[in-house]
């Protein structure tokens, strides 16, 4: 009975020392154990180191020794529970920790870099920065100081832009007022309103736009003088045609041998007739050798055109085609006309 109470004594004070050493040892930050004391510990040491360091696991607020303490436990208990739970926790809370030291280094070197662009007035590395600013602000919106940075880079881009715009207005308009181009002359008009929407009082928008107008409106004068005359011309023409069209043609008769070579006589009324008899004819042609027939041949006049019908006994020809007698002929300009083979007129039109 001795024997027995004196070993549970033993028990007891080696279970208290062993407990504040574990104590001890667990203030320590939780330094690992080596595995050779482990499989070496007693199961009291094992389950008195196991609760000095859940409490100490609970005094740390540094989640990095909250992980070291809980997984120094489970090399001691791989079964216990609580503190599975508890490493989850803790290694949940030293990656948020880490996200968010991560997140704020990558916040400060973004907004190192605006400051940078900004200053360097780089419009490749603005360009670079506001997209990453607009990429990090879709993870936080409501940061304040991003979405100024983001502003003031924006802000940059749109000043680069506005004296692009300009510079490639008046350089538009430069280029086409020395060329002949209208449509050159409407697309840097267009550049050069546009621009000056942004800019109204910049001087020399304004000098090209004026110059660019002056030329248009002498091009489109020149276009309506062109036109107008040209109408002129196509009317004079039609008038003059409609004149020659419509006017009554002058035919004439000219004895192209004979004493009377030479001679016009004109066909002024609707039918002229031709013949060796004095009366009835309006034309007389002498004949010593009696050929011609008193009433021969006659013209007559049907609008434009003149017709000439034989009555003859000899006959009548048309550059030496033979007519016959009561079936008109249509006379042309330089027509011969041959009486009997003894008097040739020449048709003429005026």
């Amino acid at each position: 009975m001795r024997i027995f109470c004196m070993r549970h004594f033993l028990v007891m004070v080696t279970a208290i020392v062993i407990a504040n050493s574990a104590l001890v040892f667990a203030q320590e930050a939780c330094p690992a154990i080596p595995p050779d004391e482990i499989a070496s510990m007693t199961d009291a040491l094992k389950n008195a180191t196991i609760n000095s360091l859940h409490l100490q696991a609970l005094k740390i607020g540094d989640p990095a020794e909250k992980v070291a303490c809980y997984d120094q436990i489970l090399r001691l208990d791989p079964k216990d529970t609580i503190a599975r739970a508890e490493l989850e926790k803790a290694q949940q809370q030293l990656k948020d920790q880490i996200d968010i030291a991560r997140k704020g280094e990558t916040k400060q070197a973004l907004l190192q870099a605006a400051n940078d662009a900004i200053a360097a007035d780089d419009e490749t590395a603005l360009k670079k920065v506001l997209s990453n600013l607009e990429q990090e602000l879709k993870a936080s919106q409501a940061d304040k100081e991003l979405s100024d940075a983001r502003q003031r880079v924006q802000s940059k881009l749109d000043q680069h832009r506005v004296s692009q715009q300009v510079r490639d207005a008046i350089k538009a308009g430069h280029d086409a007022y020395f060329t002949d181009d209208s449509a050159q002359w409407t697309a840097a008009l267009r550049l050069l309103n546009d621009a000056l929407k942004i800019d109204p009082t910049n001087a020399e928008l304004n000098s090209w736009k004026q110059k660019i107008e002056s030329q248009i409106r002498k091009e489109r004068f020149l276009f309506w003088l062109k036109v107008i005359l040209l109408v002129a011309t196509v009317v004079g023409v039609i008038v003059v045609g409609l004149y020659l069209l419509l006017r009554k043609r002058q035919g004439m008769l000219e004895f192209a041998d004979g004493d009377r070579m030479g001679e016009i006589f004109r066909l002024d009324k609707p039918a002229i007739k031709i013949g060796a008899l004095t009366e009835g004819n309006d034309l007389v042609v002498a004949d010593p050798r009696g050929k011609i027939s008193r009433y021969h041949c006659e013209i007559v006049r049907e609008g434009r055109r003149f017709f000439i019908k034989d009555g003859s006994t000899n006959g009548t020809w048309v550059n030496e085609e033979y007519l016959e007698a009561g079936r008109p002929k249509v006379l042309r300009k330089g027509d011969r006309l041959t009486l009997a083979g003894e008097v040739t007129f020449i048709f003429r039109l005026k």
